[in-house]
């Protein structure tokens, strides 16, 4: 069997199929094989084809298949198979070899009904067993891709459809919707090379929120949308997938026009798969985000021991040294003053945490009264000066404005900004404070010169423990800074935005009532 052949097999058939070396290892799994054995071909390659197998007698029978295929004269066996979940299933096994570059053996596994079971029967059986192997696979996955490639390739067999697949697409500008991922089930040369645009066939069940059944799209206006590479396609079956009121997705399927068109049976069938793919979809979704979360809580955590380490250790050195016989009083003075910045850096970094603790449990307060902005910034940039005395801090903008803010959360939310512009920009250029008055607000932004933030990251800068890529590799941090400045402005009737251009630098607006 030629690579080409192999390949076919492999994404033509509705049976398992694998690729075994001379060593009799997996080095191959077909999507049918992955749902009926709920492995992902990942997890499987390089094991001992007796893995698949729950006792010595079955891969006795295996190994006695791989001989007969060897001489000549292989038959198929019935054999007791083991799926990732554990499940022993009756299955009829055939070997094949393979020759030229795929050296080795193709083993076809074919699901075997129980004796006096009927093929409508079988058919249940199987389809039933499909549906809990993909599930169970999908429990506790994290990578939606993976999710949605399974789900897609479970349509097709479920359905008996020709091509099936599944997107996933979120709001636009312009009330549509665009897609963000898009799995497709069929042969790799026809898998699409961009993500597809909803519109037309592909946005009308997103559009109404409806199941879309067409007999034969060739009459249907709405017809647009597919690829011009797909194949023809007649009978067409779209369901939407809708969470907590949203539309997230759709399942798609189609067959050839030479194929029946789908039946009201078929509708019933996606509407169910559409509901288990929601579900399977959004567990994912909510693994991903507490996956990406404890990752950063671990990343704060280190960074936590970071910045408590270096001024900790100061603060030790500068004390023993503050206590030394004939040291001058200048000297002395200057001793103390280093303590006591390091002691500001400490109770900041508190701060932060305790306030961060707050936003998470829904437990800050903030006390608001009339806070007049220049003295406020005075303060600020006299404290700023004195732990960056080289830096230089400007102030512009529009002079003896009031805002209605919390003054002691005010502060702690310009000193992250400024904090942040200083530690992400070059010591030889400014840092600007720029005050403005609005319709019923203030607006106060700090500017940098700095890296500047990439697009798909701006959206990302104010959720907790986040770093940018740049942050990250220029500095130390806990990515509490900007989530803090949201939370604080938020909690004072504020808001905050963000605006930056790569190798130019970012601007942080914070938008508060005026007094």
């Amino acid at each position: 069997m030629l690579r080409g052949q192999l390949g076919e097999l492999f994404y033509q058939t509705g049976d398992c199929v694998l690729a075994l070396d001379a060593e009799r290892r997996v080095r191959r799994l077909n999507p049918a094989g992955e749902r009926l054995l709920g492995y992902d071909e990942e997890r499987l390659l390089g094991q001992p084809m007796a893995t698949l197998f729950p006792n010595p007698d079955e891969v006795r029978q295996a190994e006695r298949l791989l001989a007969e295929t060897e001489s000549g004269n292989a038959e198929s066996c019935v054999a007791t198979v083991r799926t990732q979940a554990g499940r022993l299933l009756r299955a009829r096994c055939r070997m094949f070899s393979l020759n030229g570059e795929e050296a080795g053996h193709a083993m076809l596994i074919k699901e075997e009904p129980p004796p006096g079971i009927d093929a409508r029967g079988a058919g249940l059986i199987r389809q039933l067993n499909q549906l809990a192997e993909t599930w169970i696979s999908l429990v506790g996955e994290s990578d939606l891709d993976r999710v949605g490639q399974s789900l897609a390739d479970l349509a097709k067999e479920l359905l008996a459809a020709d091509f099936t697949g599944l997107a996933l697409v979120r709001p636009d500008r312009d009330g549509g919707f665009e897609m963000v991922q898009f799995n497709f089930n069929a042969s790799r040369p026809l898998f699409p090379e961009r993500l597809p645009r909803p519109v037309g066939l592909l946005g009308l069940a997103l559009e109404s929120r409806a199941l879309v059944r067409i007999e034969d799209i060739r009459t249907h206006p709405d017809r647009i949308g597919l690829s011009t590479k797909h194949p023809l396609i007649g009978p067409f079956l779209a369901v939407p997938l809708v969470s907590d009121g949203k539309v997230i997705g759709e399942l798609l399927a189609a067959n050839r026009p030479e194929r029946p068109a789908f039946t009201v049976l078929d509708e019933a069938v996606a509407v169910q798969l559409g509901t288990i793919a929601t579900a399977a979809l959004e567990t994912a979704r909510l693994k991903a985000e507490a996956d990406e979360l404890n990752r950063r809580r671990k990343e704060m955590v280190a960074a936590v021991a970071h910045d408590l380490r270096a001024p900790i250790t100061t603060v030790v050195g500068y004390s023993e040294l503050a206590g030394e016989a004939g040291l001058s009083d200048g000297a002395r003075e200057r001793v103390m003053d280093r303590l006591r910045e390091q002691r500001s850096q400490v109770g900041r970094l508190l701060d932060d945490l305790t306030t961060a603790s707050s936003l998470e449990t829904g437990r800050l307060s903030v006390e608001p009264a009339d806070v007049a902005l220049d003295a406020l910034l005075a303060e600020l940039c006299d404290s700023v000066r004195v732990r960056h005395p080289q830096r230089d801090l400007k102030l512009s903008g529009d002079r003896h404005l009031d805002v209605r803010a919390d003054r002691v959360r005010l502060r702690q939310m310009l000193t992250n900004l400024v904090d942040n512009a200083v530690k992400y920009s070059a010591p030889e250029t400014p840092v600007t404070i720029e005050t403005s008055a609005g319709e019923g607000e203030v607006q106060i932004a700090v500017s940098d010169q700095g890296a500047g933030i990439q697009p798909d990251e701006l959206d990302q800068v104010f959720e907790l423990f986040y770093r940018t890529r740049s942050a990250a590799r220029r500095a130390s941090g806990m990515g509490l800074g900007l989530a803090i400045v949201r939370g604080l402005a938020e909690a004072m009737g504020g808001s905050v935005g963000a605006n930056s251009e790569v190798g130019e630098g970012t601007t942080i607006t914070v938008s508060l009532p005026a007094a």
